[in-house]
């Protein structure tokens, strides 16, 4: 089609643009909590529509102006000093299914609840990995869209993002018995929490509270724990080969192996 000139979209398009794309993100958020947790993808794809900004593209949020707005934060920050990973917009939970990372959702202390600019929001540390590699929103929300499945799928992955999504960076797995299971896909979660902080922020009484576990909960993140399970499992760096019990425990604890993580 040969194009004769450009006509530019108004403020009332532009508003009806953002009600739709805040819809696409309510509906993939809800499939997401129902089980679907592919459903990240399309999370993410929505939230660079809005948020990202390029030299050739315009972010919705910043054609209407949007940016100024305070942003609602939910993440626990990294420890100062910490040695092992920490993903800050996630927990760790056991259910029917197993351990796995999962979006806290409205379930956050209120200590922990804040609002922030949006540069801080968006550019801020919210994964640290055993690497000591650092991630912010906006690596994580561009790293599932652009390459791993959002909008487009990349015949190769930037190997820190392929580390923490493939290769558990993070360092963290699950012990029941005498069986050690890596968490996979914290980014998943991180997605799904990143777009409840847009809703609670843009969608007026938005509420979101995490589905219950049937087998009991552990909420790793902020250093507390719940349920009923008789026997959950214990969360612990996840240790890729041999360590000696008299060796430093690869927790960052400064104990001995023996005495910490190895019991």
């Amino acid at each position: 089609m040969a194009s004769s000139g450009q006509v530019p979209q108004n403020r009332d398009d532009l508003a009806a643009h953002l009600r739709e794309q805040l819809d696409f993100l309510s509906a993939s958020a809800d499939r997401f909590d129902s089980g679907q947790e592919s459903e990240a993808k399309r999370l993410a794809s929505t939230l660079r529509t809005l948020l990202h900004d390029t030299r050739s593209s315009n972010s919705l949020l910043g054609q209407l102006s949007l940016k100024s707005r305070k942003l609602y934060n939910t993440l626990i920050p990294d420890e100062p000093g910490n040695l092992i990973g920490h993903s800050g917009l996630t927990r760790m939970v056991f259910g029917a299914k197993g351990a796995k990372y999962s979006p806290p959702l409205d379930d956050r202390p209120s200590i922990f609840l804040r609002q922030t600019s949006f540069e801080e929001w968006w550019n801020e540390v919210i994964i640290k990995d055993g690497n000591g590699t650092t991630f912010s929103r906006e690596d994580i929300v561009l790293s599932v869209a652009n390459t791993d499945g959002g909008v487009h799928v990349d015949p190769h992955l930037e190997e820190e993002y392929a580390e923490l999504s493939r290769k558990n960076s993070l360092g963290w797995a699950s012990k029941t018995n005498d069986s050690q299971s890596p968490l996979e896909h914290p980014e998943l979660a991180t997605v799904r929490q990143i777009a409840h902080e847009i809703l609670k922020t843009f969608v007026q009484g938005y509420r979101a509270p995490s589905a219950p576990e049937s087998d009991g909960l552990i909420v790793a993140a902020a250093g507390m724990t719940r349920g009923t399970s008789a026997h959950p499992p214990s969360f612990k760096p996840y240790v890729r080969g041999k360590v000696g019990r008299n060796e430093k425990c690869p927790c960052g604890s400064s104990k001995k192996y023996k005495h910490c993580h190895g019991t």
